[in-house]
């Protein structure tokens, strides 16, 4: 039997909108949510201003 992979977030959400929202200015920015080859993962560093460990 072949294992079911699942692919989410974990994140609270306190509100649907169709993009990510500044809870404090109200401010809003368009968001895109796509799932990441592993052959990207290389690029994506500290080193390049990213501020998350993605492999998590």
């Amino acid at each position: 039997m072949k294992k079911k992979l699942e692919h989410g977030i974990d994140i609270e959400i306190d509100e649907l909108t169709n993009s990510i929202k500044n809870i404090i200015s109200g401010d809003s920015f368009p968001t895109e949510v796509s799932i990441i080859a592993k052959s990207d993962l290389k690029n994506i560093t500290k080193k390049n201003d990213w501020l998350f460990d993605w492999k998590f």
